[in-house]
C-alpha cells in the first residue's frame, strides 16, 4: 500500500522532467539566438568578405539548429532518467547554469575584443547572467555531491 504513493510521486517527477526539458529547450532557443548574432557580429567586424556572411550566417544557423536539437533531445533523455533515481533538481539547474553562463560569455566577448560598446544596463545584466550561472552550477554540485555523501552514510 506504501508503493502507491511513491508511484504517484515518480509519475509526477517525470511529468516534471518533460515540462523541464520544455524550459531548458526554449532557454537553448535564446542561446542559439545569441550565438548566431554573437557570430555575424564577429564575421562583420572581421576580414571576411562581405560576400560570404550570407553563407556564413546560413551555414551557422544550420548548424547551431543541428546542435540545438541534440541537445534538447539529449537533456529531455537525461532529466526522464534523472527523474526515475529522483536526482533530477540538481540536473536542471546545472544544464541551466551551464545555458546562462554561455549567454553571459556570448554578451561578454563582443564588447572584450573591442567591436561594440554596452551600456551600464548591458553590463549589468551580463553580471547578473555570470552570478546567477554561477551559482547554479555551484548549488548543482552542491546537492549531487550531498545526495552522493547521503548514499555512502547508509551503506
Amino acid at each position: 500500500m506504501n508503493s502507491l504513493p511513491d508511484h504517484n510521486r515518480k509519475r509526477l517527477l517525470v511529468i516534471a522532467a518533460y515540462l523541464l526539458s520544455a524550459f531548458t529547450g526554449a532557454l537553448g532557443l535564446l542561446n542559439w539566438v545569441v550565438l548566431r548574432e554573437m557570430l555575424m557580429t564577429l564575421v562583420a567586424s572581421s576580414s571576411i568578405s562581405r560576400w560570404s556572411w550570407r553563407a556564413i550566417d546560413q551555414f551557422s544557423f544550420l548548424l547551431l539548429g543541428m546542435l540545438w536539437l541534440a541537445f534538447v533531445l539529449y537533456v529531455q533523455h537525461n532529466y526522464a532518467r534523472r527523474a526515475e533515481r529522483q536526482t533530477l533538481w540538481s540536473t536542471v539547474m546545472l544544464f541551466t547554469g551551464i545555458q546562462v553562463l554561455l549567454l553571459f560569455f556570448c554578451h561578454l566577448i563582443p564588447p572584450a575584443i573591442g567591436i561594440i560598446r554596452y551600456t551600464s544596463l548591458q553590463f549589468v545584466m551580463a553580471g547578473a547572467e555570470a552570478v546567477v550561472g554561477t551559482a547554479l552550477v555551484c548549488l548543482a554540485r552542491y546537492y549531487s555531491s550531498r545526495k552522493r555523501n547521503r548514499g555512502k552514510e547508509r551503506l
